[in-house]
């Protein structure tokens, strides 16, 4: 029978039968001799070729063997009735874990064995059992080399590898999903991750796991218990069994042996390296251990360049995408880098510039001498900034603002020039346009003051004889009425009206003057309402008496005040009512004042006749200056301004004038001012008038 691998002798390695031919022919013996295990097992046998041993007797040595019957000094004998045959049984003795088995010897009966024989044959057994020890003992530091040398080799073969997905790989986060397969597949664990607390990219499992793999809440689980532990020892920890397990709080149920090595980053532990196995796998060994810690030195390796590299690429992303021009140059001035937004402001391809030095953007516009200064001072280590007028490649010229920086090694030699530039072609256009517009607005204030003088200065020198004549025609009138000589009052009234109306022409023609020089002179103040309307009244009910008019005025309870400009409220009003009186015959004339909005902030002054009306057609043309809603030559009583001086009045207090007006039925003219001023200033835009001119009552001519 042949013993299987796994429950071989040391005997069986053994080859006996050359020392114990020559014993027996020492002995004069030569009888067959059977080498048998513990078991009692035939190993080998000498002088023994083509003995046949009976069932029985094979039981015999077997038992003999299995429980001998005495010391290992002594010989056990089995006979052999039928085979006519004693057996002599000497043990072996044992090595360091197993008895070995006997030496049987088969002796017929017509002989016996001395005890000189015997002797030598126990000394014999005993050299044979020294023998096989020595060879066991051989075996079993052969057998550990051999395991130790394969382990090495899967060991190096692991580094290799691992090193090479290293070497061959650029640094990213599949790099470090495949380091896990490598892990598992070369460690021989279950599962193997890499926890990375600290970073964006938290954790990567190995891929190549069973069914029952870690998930994300068992490295969650991890995290929260072993990296506080691994970060503040600084080294590795084991946990092969439930009751390491259970210190913690986290995983005490998780049904894996783990192993957690740190991974360092420069001096400080930013993750680790976790390999788990299932509870039913043998427990992690030190070599295990070791190849572990070797694989986590590995890793925080890549960790590292992988976190280097993302922030190299982070800055050559913003460099890329910045809107402004970078310009990178070796010392001579040669282009080895450009941004894309090179490509887009000068049309140069990055293939058309690397190589070529940034002359090619010369516009002409700066002579040698500032080139040379410009070379002398980044020479020197020094920043040079200044604003280029440069030339596309369509040759369309562009400003920037440039700003040229020598790089510097750690021996203080200069290595490389980066240049970045601001396109500020719009800025300086615009600027351009700023300057030519406050050049014009300066220009036309000039114009503007140069013309109000000339209105004032010709204002001045009309109103004089013009009140000379309208003070001599109004006593002329006084004379002829007293004398009771009517014949001529009515040309003497047509020549005091028309210079009522000259004299109200020339002070609107001083106001569009002063409109237009944009002198802001608004000074709100509050106004007592009750007392506007009131004078209002005194003024234009004996001229809507004259006409046969009803005037009427109302202001809604409890609105007493309002804070605007009273000079320039009060002529708009004047207007207002001025136009309703002169154009309503035997009718009526209505002047309310209310609150607007829902939060009353607003007063609306609402002039309400019944004359004429104005057309629809003609409405849109009532705030133009020298616009006129009535045509007939005796009503024609104005230039044609005061509805447009009134309206800018109007804007400039924040408010407006709206009308709606139906032929022959009447027309309501709408002021709407906010009950208090806006505390934003005007609009630069927004001209702000001078106040009109005060003319005393309004016109009282029919």
């Amino acid at each position: 029978m042949t013993p299987s691998e796994d429950d071989q002798s040391p005997l069986q390695r053994l080859d006996v039968s050359r020392p114990a031919r020559l014993l027996w022919q020492s002995l004069g013996l030569c009888c067959p001799t059977l080498l048998c295990d513990s078991r009692g097992r035939i190993l080998s046998t000498v002088f023994g070729a083509g003995l046949t041993l009976s069932e029985t007797l094979r039981q015999q040595i077997q038992r003999c063997c299995q429980f001998p019957c005495c010391d290992d000094s002594t010989a056990a004998t089995v006979t052999d009735a039928e085979d006519q045959t004693t057996i002599w049984c000497f043990p072996l003795g044992r090595t360091h874990v197993q008895p070995l088995g006997s030496l049987c010897l088969i002796v017929p009966f017509s002989l016996s064995l001395s005890a000189r024989q015997r002797r030598i044959l126990h000394e014999t057994a005993a050299v044979v059992c020294d023998w096989a020890t020595a060879e066991y003992d051989m075996q079993q530091h052969h057998d550990e080399l051999a395991r130790e040398t394969v382990r090495q080799r899967d060991e190096l073969n692991y580094l290799y590898c691992l090193s090479r997905s290293i070497q061959n790989l650029k640094p990213s986060q599949h790099v470090l999903q495949g380091l896990m397969n490598i892990c598992v597949d070369h460690l021989r664990v279950d599962h193997a991750a890499i926890v990375l607390p600290r970073q964006t990219y938290r954790s990567f499992v190995s891929s190549t796991t069973t069914e029952n793999g870690p998930e994300n809440l068992l490295i969650d689980a991890v995290e929260c218990d072993l990296f506080p532990v691994v970060h503040e020892n600084r080294e590795t920890i084991v946990i092969n069994d439930d009751w390491k397990r259970r210190q913690y709080t986290h995983i005490a149920d998780v049904p894996y042996k783990m192993i957690a090595a740190p991974l360092f980053c420069t001096n400080d532990v930013n993750g680790m390296l976790v390999v788990f196995n299932t509870l039913d796998r043998p427990d992690f060994s030190p070599e295990k251990l070791q190849l572990v810690e070797m694989t986590a030195y590995q890793i925080s390796s890549i960790v590292n360049i992988f976190s280097v590299v993302k922030e190299a690429e982070k800055f050559c992303t913003v460099v890329e995408q910045t809107p402004d021009i970078v310009i990178i140059t070796d010392r001579d001035g040669h282009i080895e880098y450009v941004n894309q937004a090179f490509e887009n402001i000068t049309g140069y391809t990055r293939e058309e510039a690397i190589g070529r030095k940034p002359g090619i953007l010369r516009s002409g516009r700066h002579g040698n001498d500032f080139y040379r200064q410009l070379w002398h001072a980044i020479l020197e280590g020094k920043d040079f900034r200044y604003v280029f007028v440069n030339r596309k490649k369509s040759g369309e010229l562009f400003h920037t603002q440039q700003t040229i920086t020598p790089l510097i090694d750690e021996t203080g030699k200069i290595t490389h020039f980066v240049s970045t530039a601001k396109d500020i072609t719009e800025q300086i256009h615009s600027e351009e346009q700023a300057r030519l517009a406050m050049k014009e607005k300066l220009e036309m204030e000039a114009i503007g003051r140069a013309k109000t003088r000339f209105f004032s200065n010709m204002t001045h020198e009309l109103r004089t004889p013009l009140n000379a004549i309208l003070g001599y025609g109004e006593l002329l009138m006084e004379d002829i009425l007293a004398n009771g000589d009517h014949q001529y009052a009515r040309d003497l009234e047509v020549i005091i009206d028309s210079g009522h109306q000259l004299l109200a022409l020339i002070n609107n023609i001083l106001d569009i003057a002063r409109l237009e020089t944009n002198r802001r002179d608004v000074s709100p103040e509050t106004i007592d309402i009750p007392a506007l309307i009131g004078n209002l009244e005194t003024s234009f009910r004996p001229l809507a008496e004259k006409h046969g008019n009803t005037l009427t005025f109302h202001i809604a309870p409890h609105l007493k005040t309002i804070t605007t400009d009273a000079a320039k409220l009060k002529q708009i009003l004047l207007n207002l009512l001025s136009n309703a009186v002169r154009y309503t015959r035997n009718g009526r004339i209505t002047l309310s004042v209310n609150e607007h909005g829902e939060d009353r902030s607003q007063v609306l002054f609402t002039v309400t006749d019944t004359g004429r009306g104005i057309d629809p057609a003609q409405q849109d043309r009532l705030f133009i200056d020298f616009s006129h809603a009535h045509r007939t030559d005796e009503n024609r009583q104005s230039g044609g301004l005061g509805l447009f001086i009134s309206q800018r009045y109007a804007e400039h207090l924040g408010g407006n004038i709206t009308v709606e007006s139906q032929p022959n039925v009447g027309s309501t003219f709408t002021l709407c001012l906010p009950r208090h001023p806006d505390p934003c200033p005007l609009s630069s835009n927004t001209p702000t008038p001078q106040p009109l001119a005060e003319t005393g009552y309004p016109d009282q001519s029919p």
